[in-house]
């Protein structure tokens, strides 16, 4: 994301750093690079949680790219339970169905903005956990995975499991 980060460092508000995200996903989705944009997304929500551009901006890229046939359902799904206007809830699921499709660096980077933007919820927390460990492992970063099957374990611990 060094674009953002350049472009971001002339920018005096946040207005211009989420603008810059917006444009940078829209780049990499134009040029077929629908995780590195889907990651750029989710990185920006990851600063700013509550931008209805950039939460809509994943959305629509998501079911724009490759994983629109496992994405849309799942989507549906939590439309009911109440949960797709949730940041964390659309940046989890985008990053873990990233590692089930093998696509390990733009799942780091999803997931760990999945992390920035938290929850209450120590049950979602802990899969963000296990799939960032997951990813991890598949790039070969065995000691940043162990690190976050330790966390995965310390939030079961805490659930009780």
């Amino acid at each position: 994301m060094s674009n953002v980060s350049a472009e971001s460092s002339l920018c005096a508000d946040v207005g211009c750093v989420v603008k810059a995200y917006l444009r940078e996903g829209e780049a990499l989705q134009e040029l077929g690079r629908h995780g590195d944009a889907l990651a750029a997304l989710a990185t920006g929500l990851g600063q700013d949680r509550t931008n209805s551009a950039l939460f809509q901006g994943l959305v629509e890229a998501a079911l724009r790219s490759p994983l629109k046939d496992k994405l849309e359902p799942t989507f549906k799904q939590l439309e009911k339970f109440g949960l797709k206007s949730s940041p964390f809830v659309i940046i989890a699921v985008i990053g873990q169905e990233l590692v089930a499709a093998g696509h390990f660096s733009a799942a780091v980077s999803i997931l760990e903005a999945a992390l920035k933007v938290g929850t209450c919820s120590l049950k979602l927390r802990g899969s963000v956990f296990s799939a960032l460990s997951s990813a991890l492992w598949g790039l070969g970063r065995l000691e940043k995975a162990i690190y976050h099957m330790q966390q995965d374990l310390a939030v079961a611990k805490n659930m009780g499991k």
